[in-house]
């Protein structure tokens, strides 16, 4: 399990990465459960609870608790990620101090370099087998998942080499940990990098510590320079490969180091706080604060971040951001409030500092398991650093990494005194205990293996809709209408996939907008109708609602989407398009063309009043009205000047409006407007009797 997850993707979009990931945590740590309680309810093998996995099991609770008064299925979701991770803490507490949490760590470890492999194929020789937002992301869909998973199993990965038995194999592993580095560095993520520095510092004060306990130290002098030299050859020669990406087109750089430094750089760079990656987790941050203070004692409900953010953005807000909070912390708080959030953290906190302090005694006593005690600390160290930046923690990878560090350290208590007699408790030896434990974990498994399936045939079957519906756009624009067996399998796929899952938060409003472009709306409606059931407090879904309903004549339903639109936005322009759009379509010409007249007058405008004022107005055939709204549009956005001036040259040239002089002079202006690229192009837009003029 510990190899597959990173090591495994899918080769198409037609399943997610995560979703995948996902699978093989939960089925792998089942099945280990099963075999292990079976196991032990014929040797009646002691079972071992540690007072931590008590809060894993507190956070579980409050999710399935929540269900019942905020979003069940994102809730539901939430009490399966803390119980799979319980399971796994539980079984490292088990095993940990056995020689099989050495296999455990090697399958990690190898796992982790099969996936610096992908990087390195992705970054150097262009590999793009596995689809992905960000690259080099190997099998993780975005760079920085990957990285954020890179740079916590680092410090097993270092564990494993400096404990090796063999010499032998020394070069070997020196090697392949260079080249979990040169993944690591090649993401240039930049959180992980900061957990990188952060985490070499304190391990290497560790090392030089405990360097006598470490078998790298029973090493022959020749073996520790032959695997210096292999772990710097390795990168060395990684430097000198300049990217395959010699196009820019994904950030990339000519050297690996280079690459580095231009990303760690960029955390110097003003624009990062005003209009970068950083601002954007700035505005998220802000509005999570003010949803944790309007609901301090309970939150908003386990994983229902995602619903309720949009009423705590600013009202002027012109989009959603994101689906986390980018600080796992922070999300935590403000789903699961301050006394069961809050204590959690205090009481984890608390378990670490302890954890802590007895490692750093523990280690000149030469205590067995407080290096491997030492690792987990740093693995959670680095996972506490890049959660403040990103959402590690519900992703599956991370979340085994977690799991795994928690039963790791639990184990170890074993060999402190203190700790292991107040927090570690040996429960039973009772075979009943391990046989209700076997047919727990055999129902966990069949539940795991069935939720997957239908997860990936509903993600499977959404994006196949995706997929269709955008050749039906791409057919509407060539005047090729696609064929009625394939639109039947898109609306097929569509709503099979809903009916399946109607929480695909991304996918599903992709489809409709996809089926609106394509003329489509009567379908698109039902999707954003059945997403807004799930989402109700996201705007641009009110707002696709609100419009697609007045196309389709439902002005009932429109205005009552528009309300919707603007409880969630009330000071947001597109309040005015829309209901000037409305009115249009309902009928009421002259309301429309008034409202349009008022704001004008005001100068009380936006962009989307603008070009709502001038469709509206090209409709009416108010010609004035057009004019001066393509005139307010040239003035404050210049931007789109050649178009505005073509469409002015157009209206002046119509016989009712008989203005050759201005038309002439209009088609000249965009034409001088235009880019050179564009400028024939132009030409071509222009009628021929002013064309030959220009």
């Amino acid at each position: 399990m510990m190899f597959l997850i990173p090591a495994a993707g899918v080769p198409n979009e037609f399943v997610l990465q995560d979703s995948l990931k996902s699978s093989i945590l939960g089925i792998g740590t089942f099945l280990a459960a099963l075999f292990f309680f079976w196991r032990g309810a014929r040797t009646d093998q002691p079972l071992h609870w540690h007072a931590v996995l008590s809060l894993l099991l507190v956070l579980a609770a409050y999710a399935l608790t929540s269900m019942l008064w905020s979003h069940a299925y994102l809730g539901a979701g939430e009490a399966i990620r803390w119980y799979v991770i319980f399971v796994l803490a539980l079984l490292c507490i088990n095993v940990a101090l056995s020689s099989g949490i050495t296999r455990v760590l090697w399958g990690m470890h190898w796992g982790g370099v099969m996936a610096s492999v992908w990087v390195a194929l992705q970054y150097w020789h262009g590999l793009d087998w596995f689809p992905q937002a960000a690259y080099p992301a190997s099998t993780f869909a975005n760079r920085n998942f990957f990285a954020e998973y890179a740079v916590c199993a680092l410090p097993y990965s270092i564990w494993l080499f400096l404990q090796a038995t063999s010499s032998r194999w020394a070069s070997l592993v020196a090697m392949s940990l260079a080249l979990c580095l040169v993944g690591l560095l090649a993401a240039g993520t930049r959180s992980a990098l900061i957990a990188l520095s952060i985490f070499l510092v304190l391990g290497g004060a560790l090392i030089v510590r405990i360097h006598r306990q470490l078998h790298i130290y029973t090493w022959p002098r020749t073996t520790k320079i032959s695997s210096l030299i292999a772990f710097i050859a390795v990168l060395l020669v990684f430097n000198s490969i300049p990217s395959a990406d010699q196009a820019g087109r994904h950030e990339y750089s000519d050297t690996l180091a280079l690459r580095v430094a231009l990303r760690a750089s960029s955390l110097s760079a003003a624009d990062e706080y005003t209009k970068g990656s950083f601002s954007d987790r700035v505005v998220m941050w802000k509005a999570t604060a003010r949803m944790t203070m309007a609901n301090p004692l309970t939150g908003v409900g386990a994983g229902a971040w995602e619903v309720f953010i949009p009423l705590y953005q600013d009202a002027d807000t012109s989009k959603e951001f994101d689906y986390f909070a980018h600080n796992d912390v922070f999300q935590l708080l403000s789903e699961y409030g301050l006394i069961v959030g809050g204590l959690f953290c205090a009481f984890f906190a608390a378990f670490i500092l302890k954890w802590a302090g007895s490692t750093w005694s523990g280690l000149p006593a030469m205590l067995p398991g407080m290096s491997l005690r030492a690792c987990a600390l740093g693995s959670i160290l680095v996972l506490l650093v890049v959660a403040g930046a990103g959402f590690p923690l519900h992703l599956a990878p991370c979340c085994a990494l977690l799991g795994l560090s928690i039963g790791i350290l639990g184990a170890t208590d074993r060999q402190t005194a203190k700790m292991g007699e107040t927090y570690l408790r040996t429960v039973a030896r009772s075979s009943s205990i391990h046989r209700i434990a076997t047919g727990v974990a055999a129902m966990s498994l069949l539940a795991a293996m069935g939720v997957s399936v239908q997860a990936m045939r509903a993600e499977s079957k959404m994006m196949e809709a995706l997929v269709l519906a955008t050749d039906m756009v791409n057919a509407k624009t060539a005047n090729t209408p696609l064929e009625p067996s394939r639109k039947f399998r898109l609306l097929d796929n569509a709503y099979s996939a809903i009916d399946i899952n109607p929480h695909l938060r991304k996918l599903a409003p992709i489809v409709a907008d996809r089926l609106a472009a394509a003329g489509e709306l009567e379908d698109a409606v039902k999707i954003w109708r059945s997403s807004t059931e799930s989402r109700p407090h996201v705007a641009a879904l009110w707002s696709n609602l609100a419009l697609g309903y007045s196309n389709l004549g439902q002005h009932a339903e429109a205005q009552a989407a528009l309300e919707q639109f603007k409880r969630l936005r009330p000071t947001r322009p597109e309040n005015i398009s829309i209901e000037i759009t409305l009115r249009r379509n309902a009928g009421d010409m002259a309301g429309a063309l008034q409202q349009i007249r008022d704001h004008f007058r005001n100068d009380n405008y936006d962009f989307s009043i603008v070009q709502t004022g001038y469709e509206t107005a090209v409709l009416a055939r108010d010609w004035p009205l057009a004019i001066e709204a393509l005139e307010r549009r040239n003035e404050s956005w210049p931007e789109l000047m050649a178009n505005g001036w073509l469409q002015l040259g157009l209206i002046y040239s119509r016989p009712e409006v008989n203005q050759p002089a201005k038309a002439q002079a209009a088609f000249r202006a965009g034409l001088l407007a235009s880019k050179d690229e564009f400028r024939e192009a132009y030409r071509q837009k222009v009628p021929l009797p002013y064309r030959d003029l220009l």
